[in-house]
């Protein structure tokens, strides 16, 4: 596999199939090699052959954000986005000079950090209409990576083809205050690896939670979907069997089973045919995760410090000891 950006490229595979791929390479263009490189696009990669693990972190990027809006040394805050945030869009369009850059940044830190989706999100939002207090809030972003940049994701390599299952997690928070839409979040895994997430507003107003979970797990599932068959061209082993796709609405799982009986709007209702006849033909299997133990609902909502960095360390791994020592007493 050959990952190319403008003139930087980095190849995965056997050492044979990386020789044939730069011998092709070679035909149009030069090329320069470079010894085994630790980072790529801002991104480092530290690898551990014994135990076949890779780390992907953005610890230096950080740095370089903190200080191009001056705040090298800030002090730390606890998390990204506070419960009563006020992120919402203005009604006046109006832009703040530095905020869309600002988002920008913070965008493209979301390939690393599962932790900031939310908050990214919300902010996002207000690209069109902004003022002062959206900045001040994306300030207390900054503030929060200050003492958390050493956080990434973690890939670990499996002992067999028949760990590498992908699974699901979805998860909704009912209604914003703004416009009453809800907001999806999901977690793809590949084995034991987070692989990819999201955070979303949906498309339609609700009237129940469990029709925005249902809406969330559709959601899920076809991304999940799209991930088993692009993994599969590129070659990578799956185990055999279902998609595993947890939630924690048990309302909705029961709702699924009687979908044909109860008094659904029709957009809902196709939405659950729809999701009950992928259940029925065996591309999932359901499955009930409490909440308590749901890390997507990191991706939903913001949440109080003890329990966004419970999330936090289920999702990330840290490349230092003074953080990985906090998310331990957490």
């Amino acid at each position: 596999m050959l990952l190319l950006h403008v003139d930087d490229a980095r190849c995965f595979g056997t050492h044979d199939e990386i020789q044939r791929i730069l011998q092709e390479v070679r035909k149009h263009v030069d090329i320069e090699l470079m010894d085994h490189s630790d980072e790529y696009l801002g991104t480092a990669w530290d690898y551990n052959t014994e135990k076949r693990e890779c780390t992907m972190h953005q610890k230096r990027y950080i740095e370089e954000v903190l200080q191009k809006f001056g705040m090298e040394d800030c002090k730390a805050g606890s998390v990204p986005l506070t419960e009563f945030h006020k992120a919402a869009p203005l009604a006046e369009p109006q832009q703040h000079p530095r905020y869309r850059e600002l988002v920008g940044k913070l965008i493209y830190l979301l390939q690393t950090r599962p932790d900031l989706a939310y908050t990214v999100h919300v902010l996002a939002r207000a690209a069109h209409a902004n003022g002062r207090e959206h900045f001040q809030l994306g300030m207390k972003v900054l503030r929060y990576l200050q003492g958390a940049k050493e956080l990434g994701i973690k890939l670990m390599g499996e002992r067999s083809e028949k760990d590498l299952r992908v699974r699901v997690v979805t998860d909704c928070s009912y209604g914003n205050q703004h416009d009453r839409k809800s907001t999806t979040g999901y977690l793809i895994y590949l084995g034991s690896s987070l692989i990819d997430w999201r955070s979303t507003k949906q498309s339609i107003v609700v009237t129940s939670s469990a029709a925005g979970e249902l809406v969330a797990a559709l959601q899920g599932a076809d991304y999940a979907l799209y991930v088993q068959k692009l993994t599969a061209e590129l070659g990578v082993p799956q185990a055999s069997g279902s998609i595993v796709l947890q939630t924690d609405s048990q309302v909705m799982m029961k709702a699924l089973d009687r979908a044909a009986d109860t008094k659904m709007s029709r957009h809902l209702h196709i939405r659950a045919e729809r999701l009950r006849e992928l259940v029925q033909q065996g591309f999932f299997e359901l499955s009930y995760l409490p909440t308590g133990e749901m890390t997507a609902d990191l991706l939903t909502k913001a949440l109080p410090r003890a329990t966004h960095w419970k999330h936090t360390r289920c999702l990330t791994t840290s490349t230092q000891e003074r953080t990985a020592r906090h998310l331990e007493e957490v």
